[in-house]
């Protein structure tokens, strides 16, 4: 079964309202940099990677003091997503480059809301069949933001396995099989 799923999502931009609408920040560096740097330090990147990727974006290098200053003030405003019940919740990958290095971008999104449920970037792919930690550790930050246990819903692209080894869709808590409806694994 496949689920279209049509919506645009903006993080740097939603980062940029939301930190406009807060008025933490002074206007002495652009809120679009600040937005850029806090986009990527919740992807999982270190503050210096952060300064160094601002640089090839904007041109100019801040600190990497002063991104763990805009992180902590960001921070310090006690942003969470409050658990609700959820329907089909799409999981992700795609590849960068940052700096050279090749980086790994994985998201959770709410299909009904456009919500992000949980982000994490690293510079090793998250493995779902010969390294499954990874994969069910970023599964769990998705389904904090769950009073239920969704659907999440794959690609199916090569590389894109569960726990169980298979691809495609993928039940709740990422085990195939024991999802809502379902009566588990079946006879042979």
């Amino acid at each position: 079964m496949y689920i279209g799923i049509s919506f645009h999502f903006d993080p740097i931009g939603e980062l940029e309202w939301m930190i406009r609408a807060l008025g933490i920040f002074s206007d002495k560096i652009p809120i679009e940099e600040k937005a850029h740097a806090l986009h990527l330090h919740m992807a999982g990147l270190s503050s210096w990677g952060i300064a160094d990727a601002i640089e090839d974006h904007c041109g100019r290098k801040p600190s990497h003091a002063s991104v763990l200053d805009w992180a902590r003030a960001f921070g310090s405003v006690g942003w969470t997503i409050p658990p609700r019940e959820r329907r089909p919740v799409a999981v992700d990958e795609t590849a960068g480059k940052v700096n050279g290095r090749e980086v790994y971008v994985c998201a959770a999104i709410d299909v009904d809301t456009g919500e992000l449920l949980a982000i994490k970037a690293s510079c090793r792919v998250v493995q779902w069949s010969s390294g499954p930690t990874d994969a069910l550790l970023f599964l769990g930050r998705a389904l904090g933001a769950c009073k239920n246990k969704p659907v999440f819903v794959v690609d199916g692209a090569r590389g894109a396995r569960g726990p169980s080894g298979s691809s495609g869709r993928s039940t709740a808590a990422g085990r195939s099989g024991t999802g809502a409806g379902s009566r588990g694994p079946s006879a042979p």
